[in-house]
């Protein structure tokens, strides 16, 4: 990947700072989509979940670098998820 036509490429580059900061970013804001979304009255209710959702995968993909960047394969997370359920 390329940095100057990759965002990926861009974030990895820059470190463990550039996605996790990305991460704190994503966080916040899926949280404000999330309070959005509980008051919304019914008929806002349609936008208001497009846009929660489409905060969580931004939260969901800037983890994912974030991981990658770390060296991390996700299936560790899935593993540690799995162990906590049998817990």
């Amino acid at each position: 990947m390329d940095p100057a036509t990759s965002y990926t490429a861009r974030l990895l580059a820059g470190g463990v700072d550039a996605p996790g900061r990305k991460v704190t970013e994503e966080a916040t804001e899926v949280l404000m989509a999330a309070k959005d979304d509980a008051v919304a009255p019914p008929e806002s209710r349609a936008a208001t979940r497009d846009a929660l959702t489409g905060e969580v995968a931004d939260l969901l993909y800037h983890t994912l670098v974030l991981l990658r960047e770390r060296d991390l394969p996700p299936a560790a997370v899935i593993a540690r998820l799995r162990e906590r359920h049998k817990g």
